[in-house]
């Protein structure tokens, strides 16, 4: 069984800090010891190697990255731009997973890994906790085991992102922030002698077209006026009769027939459906009704499903797909003109949530059904038509 890596990522010269990193180290030597985990950080590089080439290789290849945030780390800059950055990275593209942990008080609402979850769960700081410090690294530990078994069962999940995105891994640390403001200025200055051009044509072009326009049409008055002067010097025939000769009417097949009726009976379902389907949505989305419960239940069961799958599975692309069908599922359910599609609608979401829930929360099977049939109900009471 190959081990799971778990990167420490400290301020490597600040002793505060390191106590904290060896306390957890200690609280982690059991399963160091049984080959289930590998401890890595700065203070174990060999020496004589580049300290950064071999910090920035074990960290692309690591599991967990535990990030020790304190006042010494923010003011590190390797830290926060290359360690910090790319395990913010690592975690964007589900490769590694990253908890941070609140060592000692500082703020850090602008870091890059501002967006990870924090350890103590209660937000407190670790060095503010006095006696309970032992037993708060003891939960932070078994935290850190329970993402051990998680990490071992995504293993293949998490490898296969490690491949694909292995060139952004080893070009982040070196990707600029923003060009510079001198080739900003001279790009902007090309763009507009671009478009002054496209501009200068685009006019001439409509210039010609006009005159083009204008002799057609002095043409077409002339050859008229010819015409009408030779049909006013003509002189009927005598033997000629006067009426004017109807054409015959054009008899049309039974299959054009059928093809236009088909066509036209198309169009106007289809416009009868959209009427019918912006009727219901102005009917959802008007006052109250859109602010309390139509707009609420489109984020709540759109991009909330998305988040719960993407802290379950933590995996981008299942949380991009939860998010496009729950999407057109709100769609489809408020802007349907039936009585028989809310129902399966429904039951899709109470369904979804149930599962969420159970993974979440672990309650009573009775609540959870209880639930499950609140969400049906609220779904069917959004959705029907006849309900209302």
């Amino acid at each position: 069984m190959q081990p799971i890596k778990i990167f420490f990522s400290y301020s490597p010269n600040s002793n505060k800090d390191k106590r904290y990193v060896d306390a957890l180290e200690k609280q982690l030597a059991d399963q160091t010891r049984n080959g289930e985990v590998i401890i890595w950080h700065v203070h174990k590089v060999p020496p004589g190697t580049n300290v950064r080439q071999e910090l920035l290789k074990n960290l692309n290849s690591s599991d967990i990255i535990l990030i020790f945030m304190s006042p010494d780390y923010l003011a590190n800059d390797d830290c926060v731009d290359v360690e910090g950055a790319q395990a913010a990275t690592m975690q964007s593209l589900g490769i590694a997973t990253i908890r941070v942990l609140r060592i000692r008080p500082i703020d850090a609402s602008s870091a890059p890994f501002n967006f990870c979850v924090t350890l103590p769960t209660s937000g407190e700081f670790i060095s503010s906790l006095g006696y309970k410090k032992e037993e708060v690294l003891h939960n932070i530990a078994l935290d850190i085991s329970a993402l051990v078994k998680e990490a071992r069962n995504n293993r293949f999940v998490r490898e296969a992102n490690r491949r694909e995105y292995s060139p952004i891994l080893h070009q982040a640390h070196s990707m600029p922030v923003m060009a510079p403001v001198e080739s900003l200025i001279k790009t902007r200055q090309t763009d507009d002698i671009k478009l002054n051009k496209l501009e200068r044509k685009t006019d001439e072009v409509k210039n010609i077209k006009r005159t083009g326009e204008l002799t057609r049409r002095k043409t077409n008055t002339r050859v008229k006026q010819k015409n009408q002067a030779l049909t006013d010097s003509a002189t009927p025939s005598e033997y000629g009769s006067t009426r004017k000769i109807k054409p015959l009417p054009r008899t049309r097949s039974r299959a054009k027939t059928r093809e236009t009726l088909s066509t036209y009976k198309l169009r106007s379902t289809l416009i009868n459906w959209l009427d019918g389907a912006g009727k219901e949505y102005k009917f959802l989305s008007k006052g109250n009704r859109g602010k309390f419960l139509f707009y609420p239940m489109i984020l709540i069961d759109s991009f909330g499903m998305s988040a719960a799958i993407l802290g379950w599975w933590n995996s981008l692309i299942l949380a991009g797909l939860a998010l496009i069908i729950s999407l057109l599922s709100v769609v489809i359910g408020s802007v349907n003109t039936g009585n028989k599609l809310p129902i399966p609608l429904a039951l899709l979401y109470a369904g979804a949530w149930g599962l969420v829930i159970q993974h979440y929360l672990s309650w009573k099977p009775v609540v959870i059904i209880g639930i499950m049939a609140a969400i049906t109900f609220i779904h069917i009471l959004l959705f029907r038509k006849n309900s209302r």
